[in-house]
């Protein structure tokens, strides 16, 4: 008499169902940490690219990193995006594709300097969102903040007043032999862009579709006290910012993410945790330091350089 194939039991089904479930609850996660570690990697290697790229830059115009601030705004840069400024210098340059190298990891795929009314406000020229897009498919994009030192250097004087990001303020673009008081090696070009999930303002609309602006540029040197006199310090590099990996959740900032990477002016690039306060970006706190009361980038410190470049009396 003919034996039929004994099939499932119902018990056992699901006991090989739970057993998969298991498997899948106990692999995800790792599979996530997997990806998001190659992700950080990747964008440490673009980092490195843009870095290097921006040394030889350096080499071909006379020292200086670049020309100054990636911003169609005409206070703030030298040019027209499209021209002027880092991202344009290693795109037409050809010293780095900075448009193919954005940061993987981060929840910002564009800088907040070509969001459309940001770019059109006080412009060196005026983009249309189609003009604005063909010029990002060009390969006019990125996620990534450039210093304030590699875009402006130093104010003019130390107890100006004004805005420090407007030409006016400072002396200029970053030069090699400008480099006084601190090695290479602890001097920033630029890094993984802080993102604010919550600012409607950086809204960027590429032919991919929507998505967050990171930051463009750091703030630069923030008021401090020397000799008894306000006078503009250390640098505050807020816009520095995490963009990988899962810390716990940060309202204000509206992601989770916990580390970020920075490129120096040797071409080496580090990377940082957002730790000692943790709250979705690299903040300072005021310490006094050799009588100078000034901020201290606690999680950046000492490995980033945030006194003056060209001046004596603030060489930390």
């Amino acid at each position: 008499m003919p034996t039929g194939r004994r099939g499932f039991t119902l018990i056992e089904l699901l006991v090989v169902i739970a057993i998969i479930a298991l498997l899948v609850g106990i692999l995800m996660p790792a599979l996530g940490s997997a990806r998001d570690t190659a992700r950080t990697t990747k964008c440490l290697s673009n980092i490195r690219q843009i870095s290097l790229g921006s040394m030889v830059f350096s080499n071909d115009y006379k020292g200086a990193y670049s020309t100054g601030a990636w911003d169609n705004r005409t206070a703030y840069s030298t040019g027209p995006i499209d021209a002027k400024g880092w991202v344009a210098d290693l795109t037409i340059g050809g010293y780095a594709k900075v448009g193919d190298a954005l940061c993987p990891g981060s929840p910002a795929q564009a800088s907040q300097n070509i969001a459309f009314g940001r770019v059109n406000d006080s412009p060196w020229k005026a983009f249309s969102q189609d003009e604005l897009n063909r010029l990002i498919d060009s390969g006019y994009n990125t996620n990534y903040v450039q210093s304030w030192f590699m875009a402006m250097t130093d104010v003019k004087t130390p107890n100006q007043s004004g805005n420090l990001k407007h030409l006016a303020s400072n002396v200029g673009p970053l030069k090699t032999d400008w480099i006084v008081n601190a090695v290479t090696s602890k001097v920033p070009l630029l890094g993984d862009g802080s993102v604010e999930m919550n600012n409607l303002g950086d809204q960027v609309t590429t032919s991919n579709g929507p998505t967050k602006g990171a930051k463009a540029l750091t703030d630069g040197p923030i008021t401090g006290r020397v000799n008894s006199q306000n006078v503009w310090a250390r640098q505050n590099f807020t816009d520095f910012g995490p963009v990988h990996g899962k810390g716990n959740f940060i309202p204000a900032m509206g992601h989770d993410r916990q580390y970020g990477n920075i490129g120096f002016a040797d071409g080496h690039v580090e990377t940082f945790s957002d730790n000692f306060v943790r709250d979705g970006m690299f903040g300072f706190s005021t310490r006094v330091v050799s009588g100078t009361i000034a901020s201290w980038n606690d999680e950046l410190e000492p490995k980033v350089f945030s006194g003056w470049l060209r001046r004596r009396g603030m060489d930390y």
